[in-house]
Parts: structure tokens; C-alpha cells; sequence
């Protein structure tokens, strides 16, 4: 790969996933960010500073690692499709602060994860979310003390409704009641 490929334009995406034989998966839940706007805004929200480590779960085929990558910190991905694992450690090899991990962000040490950057080092986490695991993981955020300075989740319209929702909405029950607590 002598040049950095648009993974946001669908027809190189596309390209992308054929050359290296794959396809989004439906077990994991992915569907891949095609927006450079959205990869934009999600980095942006973020409000990076010079001082920060940065993780990011789920990075798919690399919309958002791109943008982080050029921000010159430190990165953590964390991903379980050994498939993109591939197509993402070529894609990534002209940035070597980037460490890629093989994993499930549903069973990681999130502490173990952040005590891996520079003690003292301020660690957010960064991910558009796969749908299938964002309540759980959010659970899991919570229980470990969220040792992040900051999340920026990308999370799909109905999560978000539960996690924004008060007693009487319908879309009210334990994510709603734990993000209550928690925030």
C-alpha cells in the first residue's frame, strides 16, 4: 500500500475489502464509517490536546484511525476481526505511534489498557460503536470507574434515546437508570 487509501469513499472501501477478502461482518455488528465528515466531527468532538493518549475500539477499516493517526499521539486500537486486523496494520504502517491489538472490547482491563500510556497521561476513548455492543459496553465502562478522561462514543439513534431517556419515556430502563446514576 504505497499511498494512504480514502477507506471513507465507498468505491475504495470497496476496493479495500476485496483486495483483502472481506466483507462486513454481521456477528460483530459493523457497518463502516464512509463519512469523512462524520470521522470529522467524532475527532473534533473529541477536543484532543498535545498531552493525551488516545484509544480507539472498533476501528473497522480505519476511517477514524486515519484522523488520530495524524494528530501525532499515541493510539491504542483495539479490534477483533483478525481479517481487518490485517487490512489495518497496512494501512497504519507509515504511523508507528499507532499499536494495534487484537481484542474484545467487551473483555479487556480498560485500566490495564490505560496504565499502558505514560503514567499520568490523560487517555480518551474514541469509537463509532457497533450497535450490537454498545449498551454492554457502556455497562462495562461504568463498572471499571471509566478511566478516561473523556469518551466520544458514535452510537446509533436508538441507544442514544436510552441512554438520554428519564422515568415515564419509553425507551426508559437500565441503561437509562445506570447513565443516570453514573452522570
Amino acid at each position: 500500500m504505497a499511498e494512504i487509501p480514502d477507506v471513507t469513499s465507498p468505491r475504495v472501501l470497496n476496493a479495500l475489502l476485496q483486495e483483502y477478502g472481506l466483507q462486513p461482518l454481521r456477528r460483530f455488528g459493523q457497518n463502516f464509517l464512509i463519512d469523512g465528515n462524520i470521522a470529522q466531527k467524532i475527532v473534533g468532538a473529541a477536543e484532543i490536546n498535545r498531552t493525551e493518549a488516545l484509544i480507539e475500539v472498533g476501528p473497522g477499516a480505519g476511517a477514524l484511525t486515519v484522523q488520530l493517526a495524524h494528530t501525532g499521539l499515541p493510539v491504542l486500537i483495539l479490534e477483533i476481526d483478525r481479517g481487518l486486523l490485517r487490512l489495518l496494520k497496512d494501512l497504519l504502517q507509515p504511523w508507528p505511534h499507532i499499536r494495534i491489538r487484537e481484542g474484545n472490547a467487551l473483555h479487556v482491563d480498560w485500566e490495564d489498557l490505560v496504565n499502558g500510556f505514560a503514567p499520568e497521561q490523560p487517555v480518551k476513548l474514541i469509537s463509532n460503536l457497533p450497535y450490537n455492543i454498545s449498551g454492554p459496553l457502556i455497562y462495562s465502562l461504568f463498572e471499571c470507574g471509566f478511566p478516561f478522561a473523556m469518551a466520544v462514543l458514535m452510537l446509533q439513534k436508538e441507544v442514544a434515546g436510552r441512554l438520554a431517556a428519564v422515568p415515564g419515556d419509553s425507551d426508559y430502563g437500565s441503561l437509562s437508570v445506570l447513565c443516570s446514576y453514573y452522570t
